[in-house]
């Protein structure tokens, strides 16, 4: 991943609390959802993703390897084309 602002490709990964005034009134702090901070070491800018940062839900994947004869098995196969394994059960 690189900088949305300046395209800089080193980011230094840090943490966020998301705190709410009642659970920290209550002191209940722990209990609010943390989100991770990637800062451009180039700008500064602050990249925030709640959860861990990584491929949006639902992108496609890159595929996988065969576990029988290592070819390539697209990401929208259930099983390989040259081989036929597949990961799923057979009925």
């Amino acid at each position: 991943m690189q900088c949305v602002s300046c395209g800089h490709p080193e980011l230094t990964e840090r943490t966020a609390l998301l705190n709410t005034p009642m659970l920290t009134v209550l002191g209940l702090d722990w209990s609010d959802r943390n989100a991770t901070l990637l800062v451009c070491n180039g700008c500064g800018y602050v990249h925030w993703f709640l959860g861990k940062p990584g491929k949006p839900p639902g992108s496609p994947a890159e595929g996988i390897e065969c576990l029988e004869c290592k070819a390539f098995i697209p990401p929208d196969g259930d099983e390989c084309p040259t081989c036929g394994w597949t990961w799923k059960p057979r009925l």
